[in-house]
Parts: structure tokens; C-alpha cells; sequence
């Protein structure tokens, strides 16, 4: 995301689970970024991702983004995967940031859940 000020983001979220291969599962959302750090604390998807990845990087705050976005040894924890209502299985996570309806970032999370 290389022109600053970033203030027209869009994040792409979808969930993927591995059948023969990794197939479309459940969620493929697009969602205006900016608005969603506005209201980062409300009860969704988005918002249980987010609140993981404010933990590892630098995206604490609303838009616009005048600096680069840094995500350092991201790891879900047990008490996240434990939130997420899924079966058990192999998953993908993909998300995709666009700035000015450019799609420039895509971030892929791999994870296995596990019934307990």
C-alpha cells in the first residue's frame, strides 16, 4: 500500500476448508475497512480477526494510515480458535486489502481445529 494517506481501505474476508483441496467455506465478505476500525469492539467475524491481528502489528487506530502497517509473529491463540464456530477440519483464512478499489495485500492464515 504504497500512497499515503490510506483512507479509502477495503479488506476481503474468506474462509476456506480443505476437502481435496482448499474449497470455498461459509464467509467471502467485503467490508469498507475504515468504517470497520470505527467499531472494532462489536460481536462479529471481523471483529474476532482484527482484535487478534491488533495484537501483533500497528493497525490500532481508525483512518487514515499515514505510516506503514507492520504484523510481526502473528499467532491465534487457543482462547480465539475456541470463539470461532467451526467444525473441525483444515482451514484457510484469506484476507485481501485494496486501497482506491486496487486489491495490493493478501494475507493467508493456515489452521487446524481440533475438537476438544
Amino acid at each position: 500500500m504504497l500512497i499515503l494517506p490510506a483512507d479509502n481501505v477495503w479488506i476481503n474476508w474468506s474462509i476456506f476448508r480443505r476437502y481435496n483441496g482448499y474449497q470455498p467455506f461459509l464467509y467471502n465478505i467485503s467490508t469498507d475497512f475504515c468504517q470497520l476500525m470505527k467499531n472494532v469492539n462489536k460481536l462479529s467475524f471481523e471483529s474476532l480477526v482484527i482484535n487478534a491481528i491488533m495484537t501483533k502489528s500497528n493497525l490500532n487506530h481508525t483512518c487514515p494510515y499515514n505510516h506503514d502497517i507492520i504484523l510481526d509473529n502473528l499467532e491465534f491463540s487457543d482462547d480465539f480458535l475456541k470463539k470461532l464456530p467451526l467444525p473441525q477440519g483444515d482451514y484457510k483464512i484469506q484476507l485481501r486489502f485494496a486501497t482506491y478499489r486496487v486489491w495490493r495485500v493478501q494475507v493467508t492464515i493456515f489452521f487446524v481445529r481440533d475438537e476438544l
